[in-house]
Formats: structure tokens, sequence, C-alpha cells
């Protein structure tokens, strides 16, 4: 079963070239995981062996009842699992949090799940141990970025991942508020194009929506078939590079840093600001730091401004607490006792160490 559009998915398309297993996934995941084969350079979800799943509704897979439950996370499409066989219950958190735009799924899947005290909780702990306390969520997030933007009279570029559709949508309503134009890439604009008939975002191919579609040096190396079918979608509201520099206090760019060389030539345009929506530690790698350093060459900056795609310590305490399982087990933590601060049935387990419900 795939939970994640992302890199839980890796595997399970791996195994499923070499044996013809079904893959069990959202609607919402098999779109992203085509916007990945598109432009990310990922396997794409086979048709034929997709068995499509939808929050709340069992499946039976080998003799385990499975539920998925949608949950609110930085990747469309992700779900926690609630497996039952044998009078037994499991549930698998996924990755997931409380402070994006969807609070609301996790509120129903503790409605549902909650009452049942399930026999084991295999919880992520992203967070545990980090000493961040509790973060923005997307909401300030979206108002951090609009007082970003109202602030320059230069251009402004976003750095973001596209399948974060509520990042996504953070940016485009900050643009909008700040009278921009929010100028997508390929990628990002596929992505609105595929979810916007679920959840009511702009989809990228008509103009007025406060939006227009750039198609950067990477996109026009790509293979003839792929720029052929994202053309066609998105012809009639595409804009250049001559039109954004022309007076580029009107517009919001989706950024990567290959472009600063690619399209930019070198030079980014004088009085830029990156707003940097990813994780810290990435500004290490030497892409970031290179693109730092043309951005101070062009008398910009860049300024970091994120939400986490992971849940809040704070937050999970209270997850927990509402779950009750009868056991916990980490997972995806560095400090995994981090969980016995404020639960006392947490279960330890080394990576391949098997347990067994009693």
């Amino acid at each position: 079963v795939a939970h994640q559009p992302e890199d839980r998915c890796g595997g399970a398309i791996d195994r499923a070239i070499l044996y013809p297993f079904p893959i069990y996934a959202t609607k919402g995941t098999s779109k992203m995981m085509l916007a990945g084969k598109m432009f990310g350079g990922r396997e794409g979800l086979d048709r034929d062996r997709h068995m499509a799943i939808d929050s709340g509704k069992p499946v039976t897979i080998g003799g385990i009842t499975v539920t998925p439950f949608a949950v609110d996370h930085s990747c469309y499409g992700s779900v926690a699992l609630l497996l039952e066989a044998d009078g037994r219950t499991v549930l698998y958190s996924g990755d997931l949090r409380r402070h994006g735009r969807k609070p609301g799924m996790i509120r129903d899947m503790v409605a549902e799940v909650g009452p049942r005290n399930p026999d084991v909780l295999i919880m992520e702990g992203t967070h545990l141990g980090s000493g961040r306390g509790k973060g923005k969520n997307e909401y300030q997030l979206e108002d951090e970025i609009h007082r970003i933007i109202a602030a320059s009279s230069k251009l402004v570029l976003g750095s973001f991942s596209p399948i974060d559709v509520d990042r996504v949508i953070t940016y485009y309503k900050a643009s909008k508020r700040a009278g921009r134009i929010f100028v997508a890439d390929a990628y990002t604009a596929f992505v609105m194009h595929l979810v916007s008939g679920e959840i009511g975002i702009p989809n990228g191919r008509d103009p007025g929506q406060g939006i227009q579609v750039f198609y950067n040096a990477a996109f026009r190396r790509r293979e003839e078939w792929k720029r052929r079918r994202t053309e066609e979608l998105f012809s009639k509201n595409t804009i250049s590079l001559d039109e954004i520099l022309a007076d580029p206090s009107r517009y919001v760019m989706m950024f990567r840093p290959s472009m600063a060389e690619m399209d930019f030539g070198g030079r980014l345009p004088d009085g830029s600001r990156c707003i940097y929506s990813y994780w810290k530690g990435y500004l290490g790698n030497l892409d970031w730091v290179k693109c730092q350093a043309q951005l101070g060459e062009a008398g910009g900056e860049l300024i970091p401004a994120h939400a986490s795609g992971h849940i809040y310590e704070e937050d999970l305490e209270e997850l927990v607490q509402e779950l009750a399982p009868k056991t916990l087990i980490p997972i995806h933590t560095f400090e995994p006792s981090g969980f016995q601060r404020f639960y006392d049935k947490v279960t330890l387990l080394a990576d391949g160490e098997r347990f067994s419900i009693g």
C-alpha cells in the first residue's frame, strides 16, 4: 500500500517492476506519482496494477482489512493506515501534521480510530528532541510570505516542493494578496491542473486567475512527448522571461537554484528576494551555497520561511493521548525514547526486529 507519493513509494514501485503485485494508492497519490514521472525522473504508477483506495473505505488484502484515513501532510494524497486481522488492530501513522490547511482530516481519523484503542500505534516522531518547539501553521506562513512580498519592490522568487499542494496554495494566495501574479513552472502548474478539480484551486490553464506559467530551461530539455503534453495544457497562459524582467515587481516566480545559470545566465535580477520554503539543512548543499552568493552579488537576499510537513511535538503528544494505543512503536525519529516523556506504553524496536501482538 502506497501511503505517500514521495520517497515512501519508491521501494514499492521498484519491487513492482520485479513482482507483479497490485499497488493500492489513493487518487491523490497516483496523481503526484504521475507528476513525479513527468518532471521528477521517477517511476510512474502502472494503471493496470493500481488499486484505488479512498479515505474511510476499508479494503481486504490477504485476510487483512486495511482502512486508509486521509491525513494532513506536505505531500498531497497522504494517508494513515488502520490494519485489522484476527481481532487485533494496528494504526500506522505515516507522515502527518496538525498545522496545515486540513487539520480536520486528523480529527476525523481520531473520532473513528480513537474509541478502538488500537493494539499498536506505529507513529512518526520527526520533531522529537529537536528542541524547536511548536512552529507556525500554514496560515501563519501565508501571512509571513505575504509580508515579505509586500515589502519588496523587485522580483520575488519562491522555492518549495510542487507536490506540497498546501504550499502551492500558500504562495498563490500570498502573491494575490500582495497584488502580484504567481508565476508557476511547468511542474507546479501540472500539479495544480491535476488537483484543481478536487480542491478548487486554479488549474493554471486559464488566464485571469492570478497565475501564469513559465517554461524554464530544464523543462525545454525534457523529452518531446512531455513538453508537448504540458504545452498543450497551458498554451493560453504562458509568460516569457523577458516579460517578467520587463516589470519584475508584478511577479512572484517559482524558482530552483539551477535557474540562476540556466535561465538567468548566472546573474539574478538586481534586488531579487528568494523565499526559501524547505528544510534549512539543504542550504548547505553546493547548489544553494552558490545561489546565495549569486543573490548577494545582485544585492538581493535569501529569506527562509517554512512550516514543517511533520507534526510538532506538542501536537504529537495530544494525538497519542487521543488515540490511546495499548502499545506505541516509534518510527521516523532520531529520538524514539522521546515518546516515553509523555506516554508510558512505548515499545522500542531495533531495525528488523520482530514484534508480536499478544
